[in-house]
């Protein structure tokens, strides 16, 4: 009994009540920066399939297909997105859940998430833009780097 009443002094809780409230303070914060860094990116870019129809027009733009929570989308969204911007050709990011990227997974006939395709005039390509890699999954940096070309 003397040994808690040495321990337990209000002086004691107080400090580690301050530390439990910063310790959930840092989770909360880490959970939503890591939200808002893996899931919401690909989401965040100005081309969607909202405005899928202006562009195929014009028979030269890049379709990008991704899934939120995919770990191969995740592996590859920052080189994506970094390519995107540098490339002059239009690309458009894809949910591949969303009910207007399930109608362009069927036509496009996209079996897996991390898809990217190019479209240049009657050329149309597809390439995988992450894979597993002696088991760590890893963006594949000369696709992507080839899909955003001309």
């Amino acid at each position: 009994m003397n040994f808690l009443n040495k321990y337990l002094t209000k002086k004691n809780l107080l400090i580690w009540g301050i530390a439990q409230t910063i310790s959930l303070m840092f989770c909360l914060f880490a959970f939503w920066f890591s939200y808002s860094f893996f899931y919401g990116r690909y989401q965040q870019q100005p081309l969607n399939q909202n405005v899928y129809s202006k562009i195929v027009q014009e028979r030269n733009y890049n379709l990008v297909f991704y899934k939120k929570g995919c770990p191969y989308c995740q592996s590859a969204e920052k080189k994506v997105i970094s390519e995107s911007k540098k490339s002059s050709i239009p690309t458009i990011f894809i949910n591949v859940e969303d009910p207007k990227g399930k109608s362009l997974v069927a036509q496009y006939h996209v079996n897996r998430p991390a898809t990217a395709i190019s479209v240049r005039k009657d050329n149309v390509n597809t390439y995988i833009y992450a894979t597993k890699v002696n088991g760590k999954i890893r963006a594949n940096v000369g696709t992507i780097k080839q899909v955003f070309t001309k």
